[in-house]
């Protein structure tokens, strides 16, 4: 919804042919490519760092180049996304963060009725050479 909200609030288009569903490997990212780069998506965020290695695959297989033709963001910031070739630029989660704040609930659980307060845990980017200015809008 977020996404779809932002496209909107931007003039672009926030069609179904701009999502595509699939299993979280990394051959389920490199399925789930054909269908966006037929509807000419000049950049994929993809939902793992493993779906985003996948998907370059497909930009490969489909004759195309990371980042000239199609930018890819993974989302973990696993180890391996530096790796890659280009390297991958992903959202990294705090993991230190989110284990503390789970061993905590476990250590010393909150005397509540009901649910904790929620906990929000913002990711880092970190910018590797998957991703670059549109092809469309490079400047002339």
């Amino acid at each position: 919804d977020g996404w779809r909200t932002a496209m909107m609030d931007h003039g672009l288009d926030a069609g179904d042919e701009l999502v595509s569903e699939t299993l979280f490997t990394l051959e389920g990212g490199q399925a789930g490519t054909a269908r966006l780069l037929e509807a000419g998506v000049t950049g994929i965020v993809a939902a793992s760092d493993m779906m985003a290695v996948g998907a370059a695959r497909a930009v490969r297989m489909w004759g195309s180049s990371v980042p000239d033709d199609v930018s890819i963001v993974g989302f973990d910031g696993t180890y391996f996304a530096t790796f890659t070739d280009p390297p991958l630029t992903t959202a990294r989660q705090p993991v230190d963060q989110l284990a503390a704040a789970v061993a905590t609930l476990f250590v010393a659980p909150p005397e509540l009725d009901g649910w904790p307060a929620p906990q929000v845990f913002a990711p880092e980017l970190v910018v590797g050479g998957s991703t670059a200015v549109a092809p469309s809008r490079q400047p002339v």
